[in-house]
């Protein structure tokens, strides 16, 4: 009897195990890395380590709380397309294993940026102004915006490129003068000090004590008694404000202010408006104008033969200086201290060549310019086709509507993706910032496919 009763209990202990196997209960350790940083964009590749994976059954990708995909093999390597998910914004990746054993095991959770083109970022809800457009020893970007122009509402922004902190001074928060119509022109004097020109004044803040040092009113043209509408300003070496003017009726166009004292100075040709001035590196000031471009020497205003001479001055690594060409025949001219050279691109558009403005020259010595195609005439004016931005490398012009950017025509025809004039700059780890349809974007080098 005992020995029936051993079978008995033996065959039951069996069919126990039989029916009610050992199940593993420990959740998978997994371990998930990011090819390239943070910042992602089009095809991304995740390298997933995991304690065992011959027992994983498959791996989900989470984007915030959506599946974005679901591998059943191959769990060390993952690439998939992150373009449904570019939102310019931040989110959270992470990775879901499941083993046979239906255990769950999750990764850390990582901060990501999803971008629409690769190494760009648009900050869609940062918008911009791009006339008064500079960004300062400390990495921080500012930028004159009028709101509202029909209720004159008007200000500063301040980007802090390191902190992504976006600030604002305007008349209500601090002590900008309260009559101006526009921000015409920040000009940087050291670290985060700067001058701002809003027509009839010039004003010296200083960003990191949070100090309006000084707010000067521009006098009346001493010869007309006109006002002198001071349009772009510029800082040399001994800290002097030159302020250039818009109001070509007026017999003075160029002011020296040493701090205590206005100094006003004549340029040839009559009539004519300042549009942008940039001190060279030899102390020399340039400056553009309706009658061509001009440079500052020994107390003269002097007419150096560039018959165009309209938009931004821009002084390349080698000390070279360039203006933008003529927008019927395309090309920029280029001075060299004695003479002008035109530089055209190699190519075409309709029998029309682009016509190029420089914008900037990297610390590297890259000019950046802004291309654009004469149309035809509409009425008075010039039809121009902006195509967005092309940089020359001292050999070879390379057009960014042709990359895979914003400026890639064939992928958005609108004017959120052209840019504006005299609106980029370099920060100190080499990004490129820049405005274009009022929304602040930034290129790095490191994450696109830079020419």
């Amino acid at each position: 009897m005992k020995k029936y009763i051993v079978i008995i209990i033996t065959l039951f202990l069996a069919s126990c195990k039989l029916f009610s196997p050992d199940n593993d209960t420990t959740s998978p350790i997994v371990n998930l890395t990011i090819a390239g940083g943070n910042e992602i964009s089009r095809g991304v590749t995740l390298y997933i380590d995991i304690d065992d994976d011959s027992k994983i059954d498959y791996v989900s990708v989470m984007i915030d709380d959506t599946t974005a995909i679901t591998v059943e093999s191959n769990f060390d390597t993952i690439r998939f397309d992150v373009t449904p998910f570019a939102d310019e914004n931040e989110h959270i990746l992470y990775v879901n294993v499941a083993d046979k054993d239906r255990n769950i095991g999750e990764s850390d959770k990582i901060d990501v940026v999803i971008t629409e083109f690769p190494g760009w970022r648009i900050y869609n809800d940062i918008r911009m102004g791009s006339r008064a457009f500079t960004i300062d020893e400390n990495d921080r970007i500012w930028s004159g915006y009028t709101r509202n122009p029909s209720s004159w509402e008007y200000g500063i922004h301040i980007y802090d490129t390191k902190l992504n902190i976006l600030l604002e001074i305007n008349t209500a928060n601090s002590g900008i003068p309260g009559d101006i119509i526009y921000v015409n022109d920040i000009e940087i004097v050291q670290g985060s000090r700067v001058w701002i020109n809003t027509d009839k004044h010039i004003s010296e803040y200083d960003y990191d004590i949070n100090r309006w040092i000084k707010t000067v009113e521009i006098p009346l043209d001493p010869l007309t008694d006109r006002d002198p509408l001071g349009w772009t300003i510029a800082v040399d070496s001994n800290y002097d404000v030159w302020i250039g003017t818009r109001d070509g009726h007026q017999d003075h166009k160029l002011i020296k202010y040493n701090h205590s004292d206005f100094t006003y100075y004549s340029v040839p040709h009559g009539y004519i408006e300042i549009g942008d001035m940039i001190f060279h590196p030899d102390g020399t000031l340039y400056f553009t104008g309706d009658g061509g471009v001009f440079n500052f020497k020994e107390g003269k205003a002097n007419d150096i033969g560039n018959p165009i001479g309209s938009g931004s001055l821009v002084v390349d690594s080698t000390g070279d200086v360039w203006s933008a060409g003529n927008w019927q025949y395309g090309g920029a001219l280029r001075f060299d201290g004695t003479n002008w050279d035109e530089i055209y691109i190699p190519v075409s558009y309709n029998n029309r060549r682009y016509s190029i403005k420089p914008l900037m020259a990297c610390r590297n010595g890259t000019l950046f310019s802004n291309i654009n195609i004469f149309n035809g005439m509409s009425g008075l004016y010039a039809d121009i086709v902006d195509m967005g931005l092309a940089t020359y490398d001292g050999n070879a012009w390379t057009l960014w509507n042709t990359l895979d950017t914003p400026f890639n025509l064939t992928l958005d025809n609108n004017t959120e993706n052209i840019l504006s004039n005299e609106a980029i700059v370099e920060s100190s780890n080499g990004d490129i910032w820049m405005v274009a349809g009022g929304k602040l974007m930034r290129y790095r080098p490191s994450l696109g496919g830079y020419p």
